[in-house]
């Protein structure tokens, strides 16, 4: 069959593996959780195409399971609209493909599948940074820039599935253009990809994030010019978020992250340049840390009464 199906899932599901996938830009990360658990963890590059991704999948699920038939969790690095994926910024070679369709025909059973920073904020709520809270907010920031919405417990994707995706939030009325040709997004300021970018632009050759960090490290004041532009922007944004939202708490993760020691102090001097707040929503950094999709992915293969593709 094919088309959206609504599947109900043994109540017990927890108890046995499932797996989670975590598709993003640069990494395909696929995982055998159990109760919020990996238990085993498999990464590589991503594909840019649609046939040699299906066929890394394949192969990553066939290693994980073995002979058995488990659930299949799937995170997709862009917005999942009335039910389907629409446009990736980070991965244009997928746009429009349905991924979610012809995967669950090639592994011939259904997917679970929600965009990849929901996913990451349901793990982080049930078993990690933001365990123990009713409404949370994670916000990853790494080759793109992604945010997942936890309220009431749950995910909240808004009416059509687009709430959330903030890295196309418009920043201003200049600047670059994201993935998606929206001007002056966050994305396109901000983002792992804009680092990359703009660093390539000031020194003349191709520059990456590590190298750009590298260069801060040596005393280098572009590369710190070029960092603490992208943290302020991050930091207006949180600002702008807890107006909006005033959540318990805001989960950080993502590859940028990792330079935690380095990027809060900055997101902080921002975030607090304001008068309208006295009370700032406590900042965590994320307790799954790259784990986050992964283990997202499989609870949410987990969780009874959601649509998953059909064969």
């Amino acid at each position: 069959m094919s088309g959206v199906e609504t599947v109900a899932v043994a109540a017990d599901l927890h108890n046995v593996a499932t797996i989670g996938l975590d598709l993003g830009g640069t990494k395909l990360a696929a995982g055998l959780v159990r109760n919020g658990k990996v238990l085993r963890r498999l990464e590589t590059p991503t594909p840019l195409h649609l046939g040699p991704l299906l066929d890394t999948i394949e192969s990553m699920v066939s290693d994980l399971q073995g002979s058995e038939q488990l659930a299949i969790g799937l995170g997709v690095p862009g917005p999942v609209v009335n039910g389907e994926t629409t446009f990736f910024s980070n991965l244009q070679g997928l746009n429009d493909s349905k991924i979610e369709q012809v995967l669950a025909q090639r592994l011939g059973r259904p997917v679970a599948f929600e965009n990849d920073a929901n996913l990451a904020a349901l793990a982080e709520s049930r078993y990690g940074s933001a365990r123990g809270t009713q409404h949370s907010v994670y916000l990853t920031w790494s080759t793109g820039i992604g945010c997942g919405l936890i309220l009431n417990g749950e995910i909240f994707s808004g009416r059509t599935g687009m709430a959330g995706e903030v890295g196309h939030t418009r920043m201003g009325f200049s600047g670059t253009m994201d993935g998606s040709g929206t001007l002056g997004t966050l994305e396109a300021q901000a983002c792992g990809a804009a680092l990359a970018r703009d660093a390539s632009f000031v020194y003349g050759q191709p520059t990456s994030v590590p190298a750009i960090f590298e260069k801060m490290a040596g005393g280098d004041e572009r590369a710190t010019d070029l960092i603490r532009n992208a943290a302020a922007y991050l930091g207006r944004f949180l600002h702008n978020l807890q107006l909006l939202l005033d959540p318990e708490v805001v989960v950080l993760g993502g590859g940028l992250m990792t330079q935690a020691s380095l990027l809060l102090p900055m997101i902080e001097t921002e975030r607090r340049r304001t008068r309208a707040l006295h009370d700032f929503t406590p900042l965590r950094l994320s307790h799954l840390g790259p784990d986050a999709g992964i283990v997202g992915a499989a609870e949410f293969a987990c969780q009874g009464d959601h649509q998953v593709r059909g064969r």
